[in-house]
């Protein structure tokens, strides 16, 4: 619970947000921002696959910082999926933290 905290986890926890702030507001500004001018006019598939690049570096960053800095576990249990078909994997909940784990789960599969 939130009382039972030490003050080396509040430390993490409050790290983890600012890193996550500003990278967020950083990459925003330093790369996705001149796309938008440069590359948007340009090829919009080129634009797609550079964001899209953008948010996977920086997802898998915030990824290592709560996995590695706040001791997160994930453990990947159910059926084996098969490798060439088509998925359609669900989340059951509605909250950007189960994305978060279906992509710490999808690096490591």
């Amino acid at each position: 619970t939130v009382g039972d905290m030490t003050p080396y986890q509040w430390f993490n926890v409050v790290s983890s947000l600012g890193y996550v702030l500003f990278t967020a507001t950083t990459s925003t500004v330093t790369m996705l921002v001149p796309a938008i001018i440069f590359l948007r006019p340009v090829s919009a598939n080129l634009y797609a696959r550079c964001t899209s690049w953008v948010f996977a570096c920086w997802w898998t960053s915030c990824l290592f910082i709560t996995e590695r800095l706040n001791g997160v576990k994930v453990r990947v249990t159910g059926d084996a999926l098969p490798l060439n078909a088509p998925l359609l994997i669900m989340s059951n909940h509605k909250c950007n933290l189960d994305w978060m784990f279906l992509w710490s789960s999808a690096i490591r599969t």
